[in-house]
Parts: structure tokens; sequence; C-alpha cells
């Protein structure tokens, strides 16, 4: 059966609720259900030992990872935390214990201890499902549990089972959580049918091997970067790989990219199956009409694959989450298509199959994910280069394309693979080659609003906004599994209420949110009670409606991880402005502004026509580079202020006749 790496692709969460009985607080209560008895020094624990500012630490971290069974992979987790303030309590609210189409959870066992001794535990009964966003993107569904009555001085505790059921040639394993850890451990069991090596990136860590298993015990571990605008983690943060292979040797650097060449030879044969009969009588059906016209053949695969073959890794009606659990794994094309379903890497496989039915000769391309790791020769580990895309030959050029991502539009990566280092190989060769970037402006915004002022300085008015290229793409994948109203919500709180708590909207629709080649449309109406300030004979306003209240990106006052953006982003606004009868901008007729920095561009500019007593505001917003080195942090960091500031000076309007001057 083919690899199938992309079941790590769509989270979910379980979310747990606590039924909870107290009891009084002695060793054998303490070891009720399995527990160890909490040590005294996490106990009298008063405040953070490695962050003094850490509102919550990790006492303890545990990992046992069974890798032996060729059909699957057997996580065990086991995790202690203390919370030391209020804010911690509210972050703990729920935990998150994610997993993955693919995955069984398991085994779910929780508890609290809580200050004055007692000791209440999760009742299993209580668990619920509900969907989870990452990114503004869904990621799947969510379970997890919650601890009521929390307050700071209590320890929480909980463990869980996952069970992957198929085997991977790797594992890796980030060493940072959401928080500090005083201890971590960490136990692999690898598989005994290949060489198995382990290495360590970013780190100095050492471990041993006893039976048979890797160990790793780790003191004091800072937590994850919280710091905003981070790709590519595994580019700084710590972690350990675990590589099988046939032959030790192979996974030395000196041997590695041929062995990952050689490989990706046998995963084509599975890949590419333009022989089977299935797939023949499919390629007849669709191309029959089409007069051997190879461009049209290939669209019409790459449509048939992205509106008739179900993605069962991302958010689907189709099948709910226990029905995805019980369908059977496709081995080949032949199965893809007779189910009617498949992964990501099933449904691209079909294209590729059909694409050689077609006349074309199609490759399976492992690209650099942008997001996960910065393409590196000396790194050895599947982690480089650990994405997935078709690839056509093309004269002496590669098209890429990825149909069983969704939301793509015909020719187009995910923005995390474009312009991306990627490895292609015949019988006897290897090749590093680069995707395709995106082409200049691919991704816009236009925001359009014509509002009102009245002369309390309360504001109305109508809203349309327009997303092309991975602006789009990334908010149609959110908002594929919301509801309308879900969606309207969505768009209140995070794209209003968090910079103007009193806006309000209304009549919201979209247009072409389930559309692969549209562009998504936003249409509402708008209200935001007191908007403009009333000073006597004056109205005060941000004419950067789409701005205001935003507060600057970059806060920290140094940083050393890299800045990351995920696609070159383009936003145009146009907002007018029409004020009461007698009002006029008291300011010159015409106000510009020019921000041009290295990273990002600004221009604006206000125009008042008295004849209409409107005030028509554009600005235009550019992302020119997508990272940044730490060590230029304050250059972005001034760039952004300088950006934020001039989104903040306001326009001014009195009451009277004639332009008033500066």
């Amino acid at each position: 059966m083919p690899l199938n790496p992309f079941r790590y692709r769509n989270l979910c969460t379980l979310v747990l609720v606590f039924c909870l009985t107290a009891q009084g607080f002695t060793d054998t209560d303490m070891k009720k259900g399995g527990w160890d008895v909490i040590p005294e020094k996490e106990l009298s624990a008063k405040s953070p030992r490695i962050d003094k500012d850490a509102h919550v630490e990790f006492l303890f971290r545990e990992l046992k990872v069974d890798d032996s069974d060729a059909s699957r992979t057997t996580f065990r987790y086991h995790n202690r935390a203390k919370i030391f303030t209020e804010a911690g309590v509210s972050k703990w609210d729920k935990i998150d214990i994610a997993y993955q189409t693919g995955w069984r959870v398991y085994s779910i066992k929780a508890r609290v201890i809580y200050p004055d001794g007692t000791v209440a535990h999760l009742d299993s009964k209580d668990i619920y499902k509900r969907q989870i966003f990452k990114d503004d993107e869904f990621e799947g569904f969510a379970q997890s549990f919650s601890f009521p009555g929390l307050k700071p001085g209590c320890i929480v505790e909980y463990k869980w089972t996952e069970s992957r059921r198929y085997w991977t040639p790797s594992l890796t394993i980030a060493l940072r959580a959401e928080w500090p850890t005083w201890v971590f451990n960490v136990s692999v069991d690898p598989y005994g049918g290949m060489a198995s090596r382990i290495s360590r990136f970013n780190c100095g860590v050492t471990w041993d091997k006893k039976g048979g298993k890797y160990l790793l015990s780790i003191k004091d571990q800072h937590a994850v970067s919280t710091k905003p605008q981070l790709v590519a983690r595994k580019d700084f943060e710590p972690f350990i790989y675990m590589g099988y292979a046939s032959d030790l040797d192979m996974l030395n650097r000196e041997e590695y990219w041929g062995y990952r060449g050689g490989g990706l030879v046998e995963l084509n044969k599975d890949f590419v199956k333009s022989k089977q009969k299935v797939v023949k009588d499919l390629a007849d059906r669709l191309f029959k009409d089409l007069n051997g016209d190879k461009e049209k053949m290939l669209r019409a695969a790459y449509d048939y694959c992205t509106n008739e073959l179900t993605n069962i890794e991302s958010y689907t009606e189709k099948y709910t989450e226990e029905e995805i659990e019980e369908l059977k794994e496709n081995d080949s094309p032949k199965n893809t298509i007779n189910n009617g379903y498949g992964t990501r890497y099933d449904i691209n496989a079909v294209f590729a199959s059909l694409a050689a039915v077609a006349g074309f000769n199609p490759r399976l391309a492992q690209v650099e994910n942008h997001d996960e790791f910065t393409y590196k020769e000396w790194a050895v580990g599947s982690f480089n280069l650990s994405d997935w895309a078709v690839a056509i030959e093309s004269g002496d050029q590669w098209r890429y394309f990825d149909p069983g991502s969704s939301f793509l539009p015909y020719e187009v990566l995910n923005a995390s693979n474009s312009d991306a280092n990627a490895i292609l190989t015949d019988k006897k060769f290897y090749y590093i080659v680069k995707t395709k970037a995106p082409k200049e402006g691919f991704s816009r915004t236009l925001r359009i609003a014509d509002v009102t002022i009245d002369e309390y300085g309360d504001l109305s008015g109508s809203i349309k906004i327009r997303h092309t290229g991975y602006s789009s793409i990334s908010r149609k994948r959110l908002f594929v599994a919301m509801t309308p109203k879900e969606r309207e919500e969505y768009i209140l709180e995070n794209i209003w209420k968090n910079r103007l708590p009193r806006a309000t909207i209304e009549n919201f629709r979209t247009k072409y949110e389930s559309d692969r080649e549209g562009d998504l449309q936003l249409f509402y109406d708008i209200k935001i009670p007191g908007y403009a300030d009333v000073a006597g004979d004056r109205l005060v306003l941000n004419p950067s409606l789409f701005e205001q209240g935003t507060l600057p990106l970059f806060r920290d006052e140094e940083r050393v991880e890299p800045i990351g953006f995920n696609y070159h982003a383009k936003v145009q606004d146009k907002v007018t402005f029409s004020v009461p009868e007698g009002y006029q901008m008291e300011s010159e007729k015409s106000v510009q502004s020019l921000v041009d920095g290295q990273v990002v561009t600004r221009k604006s500019i206000a125009q008042y026509d008295e004849a209409t007593n409107t005030t028509i505001f554009q600005r235009l917003y550019e992302l020119k580079l997508l990272k940044v080195l730490g060590q230029y942090y304050s250059i972005v960091r001034q760039e952004f202020e300088t950006l934020n500031a001039e989104d903040a000076v306001p326009l001014s309007f009195v009451k009277g006749t004639g332009l008033a001057a500066n």
C-alpha cells in the first residue's frame, strides 16, 4: 500500500467536560485511577520555576511511542501542570487534545488537585465534540476537557493514548510545549524491521538506548515561542527526528538524498496507475468529446478530482467523523475512483493517473513546506521537503498541481508550497527544482465601504469585500465548516468587535464561498455608534475604517526568531464618507500619505468633494517580503509602527462655510 503522509493535515481536538466529585486528600486518593502520588515539591510550589512571567508551567510531561508495529504507531501521553495566576485559570478553561483523521484517541483520564487538597476526576461520559479553527482556517472537529472551579494553585493532570493505523518511515517529536516544562521524558520503541537513528535539531540533548528503546529526559525546557508571524518553527525550535532505512548508511548525509530519490521512484510506481481498467474507463468518459486536446483533458481530470472525489481529510458534509473512521483505506487510484473518496494523496494519485492517460508525464514531487521547515541540503529527515504535489512535464518546464487540497484553483499550489524547493526523480537521477511562484498581485483584498456619519458621530452604511488568491482560499477553508450565521458572527467578532466593540452588522451574505475558482465576496450592512468624536462644531473621525483600533503587530522590544508571512498580500480600501449638511473637511481638499519601507508599502489619499459633501479615502497596503531574519527585527517593527500610526491619523470636519486652514 502506498505511503500516505497526508493523514497529518486536519487537526481535531477532544473536548471533555468534568463531572467532579470532591474527596479527601490522601496518598490512597491520589493513587486512585492508576495515578502516581504527586511529589511534595510540585504540591508546594507557589510560583513558576522556569519563567517568572509564566501563568502555568508543566510540572511533568511524558511521551511513550510504540513504533514497533508495521501497521500502526501508538503514542501514550501524560501531562501534569500547575496554575499560578488568574490569567492561567482563564487559559485553562479547556484542554485540547489534538488528533487527526486515521488516529484513534482513547483511555482519556484527567483529574484536578485543588489547593485545599480535594481531588476530582473526569467522568468520561461527558465527552462532546466541537469544531476548531486555527490561523483563520478550519482545522477539524474538537473534543476537549474542562476543569470547573479552577483557581491559582490547582494542579491539573491528564493522560491519553493515540493509535495511528498507519506506519511511516520517520518520526518527529517537538521538545517544547505551550508552557515551560520542568521534566519531559520521551521513550521510543522503534520498528525492528529496519535500521533506525535519532537525530537532534536546534538543541544539544542526549539520549540513551536501553533494551532496544531510545530514552530521553529533559529538564527546565522553555515554552514554544508565541511571537507573532512565526513560520517554519523547525528552523529554530528544538526537536528530535527518528528515521528508518533498509541500510543505516542511507541515513547518513552523504547517502541520504540518493536514498530519498530512490524511495520516490518506488512511490511513483504506486502513485501513477494509468493502466488500471477503472482509470482507463474513467478517462474515456471524461475525454470523450475533447478531440485529443491535451490541455482540455488535463483540466477535465482536475475538475473531476476536485468536484467528484470527497477529500476525507478536509471538512465534508458527506460523512460524519465516525463514518470516516470506518471507511476503508484506498491502496490504489482504482479504489479511490470506485469509493468516491480519498485522502489528499489518494486524490492526487487519481489526477496523476488520468494525466498519464492523457499523454502527459506526471510525477510525484516532494515539496518544501514553508510553514514547517526551510529546505537545507544538510538536514537529513522527511521533515525536509515534507509536502507533496503532482508535477506535470511541459517541454523543459514542470507544472505543479494539488487537486487533493481544498479550494485550490487549477495549477495553484498552497501558499506554503509555492516558490518552494522540491525533489523530482526519474529512474536514474534526482533533481532539486523550484515550484512556481504566484503571479504578482495574486492575493488581493478589496474592501469598499459607503457610509454616513450623522451629527452625533454615529456611522451606518454598507460593506463589500472581495478576496482573491490565497486571501480567498484561506477564508473559504474557514467558512466551509460554518453555517451562514456562524460566518456572520465570526466576521463581527474577529473583524470588527475586536477593534470597535460597539459595531453591529446585519444582512450578511456571501458569494462563491464554496466555489474553487471564484473570488470570495462578502456583503453586509454596518452600524458603529459614536464612531466619530463630536467636539463642539467639529466631527473628528478616522478615515481608515478597516484599520481603526488595530494594535501594532510587533510589540516586543527584542526578538531573535525569524519573521514570516504566508503570502504576498495586497489590500486596497475605498471608504466613502458622507457627513451632515453644513460640515466640511477642515484641511486641504486632498490629504496624502506614503510609507515605503523594505517590508511594507502603504499609500493613502483622502479627497473631499465639496459638491457632494463626501470624502473618499483610498488606501493601498502591500507586503514586499515574506521572510526576514530576526536580526532585522528593529527595522520590521519600526515599519509596522509607522504603518499603524498612519492608519490612526484622523480627519476633522467643521460646521460652517468655507474651508478652514490647517
